[in-house]
Parts: C-alpha cells; structure tokens; sequence
C-alpha cells in the first residue's frame, strides 16, 4: 500500500506543482501575502493532498483486497480502482446540494464536517494572517465572523485529518490484508508437435 502511494506521488505532485499557483495567485495576489505565508500555503495544499492521496489509497486497496480473492473479483477490483475517482464524485455533488438544507435544520454550518473545509479555512486564515496590505489585529479577528473556526482549530483538525488517515491505515493494514500462500498449479498447454527447428 505505501509503495502505490509513494508511486503516484510524483503524478500527483506535478500536478499540485502545476495546478497550485493557477488557483492560489488571485488570492495570494489580493492580500499580497509574504513569503513565509506562501510557503504556509503550499505546505497546507501539500498535506491535503497527500492525506487524500493516501486515503484514497487506502480504500481502493482494501476493495482490492476483498474483492481479489478470486480471479473474477481480482478483475472488478482493478476496474473499480480505476472508476472510483468518478463515484466519488456524486457524493460530492449530492453534499453540494443537501448541506445547505442540513445546516438550516441543524442550526450550523454542516460543511465543517468536510476535512476539504478545514484546509481551505486554514489557507484562507493563512493569506490574512500573513498579509502586506496592512491589515489589524482587530480585523484579523474580524474574519473569524466569516470562518468560524479559528486558524489554531482548523490547523489541528487538519493536521488531525492527514495524520488519522495515515494511522488508521497503518493500524488496520495486518487486519485487512492477508498474505496467503495457497495452493498453486501451473498449466502447460501445448498447441502441436514441437518441429525440428525447436527441438
């Protein structure tokens, strides 16, 4: 399981690398954030894509390993491990839709439950709190209004977030996984006669 995550951590860390700056420069630009806030930035963006990246591996490895004990379940698991990021996506849209009408009814925001919350309000309180447009301690504070959490919580629930899913699939790897050596046959199927040339 760590090997395939160290494995598409190059793909997927190119593709922060590229993707990154394209989302974040607005933002990065508006409150014309310092270096060091920068850096705070990408690191945040890096730990949520890593806790993803390692969460989502972690799921497609324990459907694999369910579903692999056959050669028939062997097949669904590659084909459903190559889908999966296409699944998740109704979920997604179904929370879009329903979260709203959730925190009517709950009497609070509902979207900070997601783990994907937490990180964009720990970048969003990084850009003020590290920011060259002059901006108070008073209305710093003033964003908490907005947020709702402040940047000590979100980085803990972050943090928490990628270190949990890390733990949680180190702990329950011997349990999931199993490594049997069953009975193995081989089977040699000759098409014809071995000419004079092959022999």
């Amino acid at each position: 399981m760590a090997g395939t995550f160290i494995g598409k951590l190059g793909l997927y860390g190119l593709i922060i690398v590229f993707l990154a700056p394209l989302v974040i420069t607005p933002f990065m630009l508006a409150f014309e954030v310092s270096i060091i806030g920068q850096l705070l930035v990408y690191g945040a963006m890096t730990l949520l894509a890593m806790g993803s990246i390692w969460l989502s591996n972690f799921i497609t490895s324990v459907v694999q390993a369910r579903l692999g004990d056959s050669s028939r379940g062997n097949d669904i698991a590659k084909a459903l491990a190559m889908i999966i990021a296409i699944v998740v996506i109704i979920p997604m849209y179904g929370l879009m839709f329903f979260l709203p009408t959730l925190s009517e009814m709950m009497g609070m925001n509902a979207f900070l439950i997601l783990p994907s919350t937490w990180f964009s309000d720990l970048i969003s309180w990084l850009a003020i709190t590290f920011n060259g447009i002059g901006l108070t301690g008073s209305q710093i504070l003033g964003f908490s209004t907005v947020l709702q959490v402040d940047m000590l919580w979100t980085s803990v629930l972050a943090i928490g977030f990628t270190l949990g899913t890390v733990g949680l699939a180190l702990g329950t790897a011997d349990r999931v996984f199993t490594i049997e050596a069953g009975v193995r046959t081989e089977v040699v199927t000759t098409v014809g006669e071995e000419n004079l040339f092959l022999r």
